[in-house]
C-alpha cells in the first residue's frame, strides 16, 4: 500500500482525501456499535473522543492495516501535523523514546508556566466580599457565546461570574488571596496526575501519537482547569441554589455536572450551540437540558433515553433573538463558514452571476474566524455587513450548516440551507436542530436560487 501525506491532503493508493473530511456514516455507525472503545472515566473524554475518534477509525478503514502488509509511508514537507498522528495511530505506528522524553519536558514547562502566570495574576488580585442569599440560581460566564444563555434567564435573580482573570466579577476573585493562593498550588500538584491519566487513557483508546499530542495540547490548560475545579466546587459550596451553564460536553462541563452531584445542587444547561447528533462516550450534562429545537429533544431523549431534554419555546426565543426593528424589504445575506472557504466562494459567485444582472444585491456576514483575504476575488462584488443584529433579522440567512440556521427562526428571518458537497451534507444530519421544519434544505444553487425567489419581497 501506498500512501502520500500532501500538506492538508491523504493519498491512498490514488485516493485523495481532506484533513476535515475524515468522516464517514460508516464510521459514524461502526463507533456507534463500539462506543466503549472510545470511553474513560475522565473530564476530557468529550474533547478527545471529537478530535481523534472519527478521523482514526476512517483511516483504519481506508488502510485496511494488517501487520503483514507492507506500507509505504511518503510525507511531504508543511504536512498536517493532526494528519500525520491520526494515520500513524490508525496504523499502529510506535513513537520513539526521544519524542516521549521531550513531550514530558514540554509539559513540564508549560505546566509550571502556567502556573507562574496564573500566580502574578492571582495574588494580588482584590477579595469581593458579597452575600448570596436570595438569589435563584449562579452560573459562570467561559466566552463571550454565552450571552445567548444569559439572555435566555432573563428575568431570573441569577448571580453572574466570569472565569476570567482579568475582568470584574471574576469569579476567582470572590475566593480569599490565601485560599486562592492556595487553591493555584493545589491545581498545580495535581495536574501531574490528571495529565498522566489523559496520557494513559488517549494511548489505550487511540494510540500513542494522540497521547503525546493531547499531552502537549492540555500541558498549557491543565493547570487553569484544575484549578476551575477548585474554584467551582469553593462557589457550589457558598452558594446554596442551582447552577446554570452553558458548557455541554467538554472538560469544563464535565467537571460542573460532577461537583453539582457531590454538593446536591440541580444543574441546568442552556447550550450556546446546537448539539450533536451522534452519541457522546459522556452524554451532554445537566439535570435539565434546554435543545435548540423541538426535533433535537425528540432525537437526543430518544438516543440517550433520557427525560431531560427539554425544548421550550420561550427560553430558545430569549436565547436567540435580538432587538433590530422590521425593515421594509428582505435582503439576501450569505454567512460564512471559515473551514472549506472555496464551498462558500463557490455558491457566491453561482448567487452574484443570477442576481447581479437582475440589480440584486447580495449581502456577506463573514464567520469572526474567516479570512477576508481568501474573498479577494469577489470582495467587491458584495455587500459586507458588520452588524451580526442586523444581518439576522428579518432577511432571508443562507448558510451551509450553522447556528444561524436556528438563530434566524427567532428573528423574523428565512433560513436556507445550502447542502452542495457530501460532507455539508453528512454533518447537516449531525445535528438535529438544523432538521428543524422552519429551514428549508437546498442541495443544489439553482434549488437555493428558487428557495431565495419565493421569499423576496
Amino acid at each position: 500500500m501506498k500512501i502520500e501525506l500532501h500538506s492538508t491532503k491523504i493519498r491512498i493508493d490514488g485516493s485523495d482525501y481532506d484533513v476535515n473530511d475524515l468522516d464517514s456514516m460508516e464510521v459514524e455507525k461502526y463507533i456507534n456499535n463500539n462506543l466503549n472503545n472510545f470511553s474513560f472515566d475522565g473530564f476530557y473524554v468529550n474533547e478527545v473522543f471529537i478530535k481523534y475518534s472519527h478521523a482514526i477509525v476512517f483511516l483504519k478503514n481506508k488502510v485496511g492495516y494488517s501487520k503483514n502488509e507492507k506500507t509505504d509511508i511518503r510525507i511531504f514537507p508543511k504536512t498536517d501535523k493532526f494528519l500525520k498522528i491520526v494515520l500513524f495511530d490508525s496504523i499502529g505506528r510506535k513513537t520513539n523514546v526521544l519524542s516521549k522524553a521531550f513531550a514530558c519536558l514540554y509539559s513540564i514547562f508549560f505546566m509550571f508556566l502556567s502556573f507562574v502566570y496564573l500566580l502574578t495574576i492571582l495574588l494580588f488580585k482584590p477579595y469581593i466580599r458579597e452575600s448570596f442569599d436570595g438569589y435563584d440560581g449562579f452560573y459562570v460566564s467561559r466566552s463571550k457565546a454565552d450571552k445567548k444563555m444569559i439572555n435566555a434567564l432573563c428575568g431570573k435573580n441569577i448571580y453572574a461570574f466570569f472565569d476570567s482573570f482579568n475582568i470584574d466579577h471574576s469569579a476567582y476573585y470572590y475566593i480569599p488571596r490565601k485560599k486562592r493562593t492556595g487553591f493555584l498550588f493545589k491545581a498545580l500538584f495535581s495536574s501531574f496526575n490528571e495529565l498522566k491519566h489523559i496520557k494513559n487513557n488517549v494511548k489505550k483508546c487511540y494510540g500513542e501519537y494522540s497521547s503525546i499530542d493531547s499531552a502537549k495540547y492540555y500541558a498549557k490548560r491543565i493547570v487553569h482547569t484544575m484549578l476551575f475545579e477548585y474554584m467551582i466546587n469553593y462557589l457550589l459550596k457558598l452558594i446554596p441554589s442551582t447552577f446554570y451553564t452553558a458548557d455541554n460536553i467538554d472538560r469544563f462541563a464535565l467537571i460542573e455536572e460532577q461537583l453539582c452531584r457531590k454538593h446536591y445542587r440541580k444543574i441546568v444547561c442552556i447550550p450556546h450551540g446546537i448539539e450533536y447528533g451522534f452519541v457522546l462516550p459522556h452524554c451532554f450534562i445537566g439535570d435539565v437540558f434546554f435543545t435548540t429545537s423541538e426535533n433535537a429533544s425528540k432525537y437526543l431523549s430518544k438516543l440517550y433515553n433520557s427525560n431531560k431534554f427539554v425544548f421550550d419555546y420561550k427560553v430558545a426565543k430569549q436565547m436567540f433573538s435580538v432587538a433590530v426593528e422590521k425593515k421594509c424589504c428582505k435582503k439576501i445575506v450569505y454567512f460564512t463558514e471559515p473551514r472549506e472557504y472555496k464551498v462558500n466562494i463557490i455558491i457566491l459567485r453561482e448567487l452574484l452571476d443570477y442576481y447581479s444582472p437582475k440589480h440584486v444585491d447580495i449581502y456577506v456576514k463573514f464567520h469572526p474566524a474567516d479570512y477576508l483575504k481568501n474573498y479577494e476575488s469577489i470582495m467587491k462584488k458584495v455587500i459586507v455587513l458588520q452588524d451580526f443584529n442586523e444581518a439576522i433579522s428579518n432577511n432571508i440567512c443562507i448558510a451551509r450548516k450553522s447556528t444561524i440556521l436556528i438563530e434566524s427562526i427567532y428573528n423574523n428571518s428565512q433560513p436556507l440551507a445550502i447542502l452542495i458537497n457530501e460532507k455539508d451534507k453528512m454533518i447537516f444530519d449531525f445535528f438535529p436542530s438544523l432538521n428543524d421544519n422552519s429551514i428549508i434544505k437546498n442541495t443544489s444553487i439553482s434549488q437555493l436560487i428558487e428557495s431565495i425567489n419565493r421569499y423576496l419581497d
